[in-house]
């Protein structure tokens, strides 16, 4: 096993010696030549490490000289009513502030890359203006600081019980209403293929901080390739292209939508493949209780309120992007080892996806 072969070994070594449990460790990001970025959730504080050249190093935000609105950390009194809400170093940072009883949350760029952020948003904003989704109001665009500043919206995450059916269903009207009251055609277009080639991207990052992929998934990464030949035609328009449950927001039967730094022009199956993918993801992880039930409910409701499955093909496009979604959990969660244990199940769940869609392939 070479060095970079067993980075991630050597990285949760090194928290050890800092008292640090690999339990701890909430995510684990690969950047392009292997250099890992490890955030920790210490009693309820989070801090973050850069590994690379066999060195640990802690990463201070407010040092971040990538990201514009980091150097307001370093202000005097700057975290006075402010809170670290999320942080992926060099790329982005989101602050929760409350200043003269507003809540807002502001979200820093990479230098430059706000311009697009922003057009993104008015984006999203114009597609909720007939009702849908609620989109937090966007309080002010900060061109020096790369910074947009939204309203921030009160609410949980949704969650898969038998009392919360209903909910499933109206996101899976909202995200019709989304998809279907903008024309994307001017936005950047994602592809079937392009979706291989984010897996594929990620199975080349997880290979330089791990000996091999987990057992099965390029085997279950081949079966797309295949599935991709006999694919139906994709049907087009607008997606989110990162849609799971962190990024909705219930409060009473208002459902808030956020973050659409990745929406393009792509199949409209995309994001429901996505979202029912997490869905899973939850059960396996214990946080609903692992109810199957409840799953099955609650994920025939979304599709009953999105309205798609009659469409020609949606089904059998639905199927090629959950094992997708499946196949790229599995390569994340892999990295984080207090769910490790959870690549094997995904994969399954993957290969599963696949089995299905080549039965419908087979009965047409």
């Amino acid at each position: 096993m070479n060095d970079q072969e067993k980075n991630l070994t050597a990285a949760l070594l090194k928290l050890k010696a800092l008292n640090l449990s690999s339990e701890q460790v909430k995510r684990v990001a690969v950047a392009s030549q292997g250099t890992l970025y490890i955030e920790i959730h210490e009693d309820e504080k989070q801090r973050y490490f850069v590994f690379e050249e066999n060195k640990l190093s802690e990463l201070l935000p407010e040092n971040d000289s990538r990201i514009p609105l980091a150097s307001v950390l370093r202000k005097p009194g700057s975290m006075t009513n402010k809170a670290i809400i999320s942080y992926r170093p060099g790329r982005r940072i989101v602050l929760g502030s409350v200043n003269d009883k507003h809540v807002k949350i502001s979200k820093g760029y990479k230098k430059l890359k706000s311009p697009k952020a922003a057009k993104n948003y008015a984006i999203a904003q114009s597609a909720c203006e007939q009702g849908g989704f609620d989109i937090p109001e966007l309080l002010q665009y900060e061109t020096q600081s790369d910074c947009l500043v939204m309203a921030r919206r009160v609410g949980k995450a949704p969650v898969i019980a038998s009392d919360t059916i209903a909910i499933w269903e109206r996101i899976g009207s909202c995200l019709r209403q989304f998809q279907s009251s903008y024309d994307a055609r001017g936005l950047d277009g994602f592809s079937c293929r392009d979706e291989l080639l984010v897996l594929d991207e990620r199975a080349r990052r997880f290979l330089l901080c791990m000996s091999s992929l987990p057992g099965g998934w390029q085997a279950g990464r081949d079966r797309l390739e295949t599935a991709l030949i006999n694919l139906p035609a994709a049907r087009l328009g607008l997606t989110h292209r990162d849609l799971h449950d962190g990024q909705l927001i219930i409060a009473g039967s208002t459902v808030s939508l956020l973050d659409f730094d990745l929406i393009c022009h792509a199949d409209l199956a995309l994001d429901a493949g996505n979202l029912l993918a997490h869905m899973k993801l939850r059960t396996l992880q214990g946080q609903q209780g692992g109810d199957s039930s409840a799953l099955t409910d609650c994920g025939k409701a979304f599709l009953f309120g999105l309205g798609r499955q009659h469409e020609p093909g949606f089904e059998s496009r639905l199927l090629f992007y959950q094992a997708s979604t499946f196949y790229r959990l599995a390569l994340l969660y892999a990295l984080r080892p207090r769910w490790s244990h959870l690549a094997e199940p995904l994969i399954v769940e993957g290969n599963s996806c696949i089995d299905t869609f080549n039965q419908h392939r087979n009965h047409l």
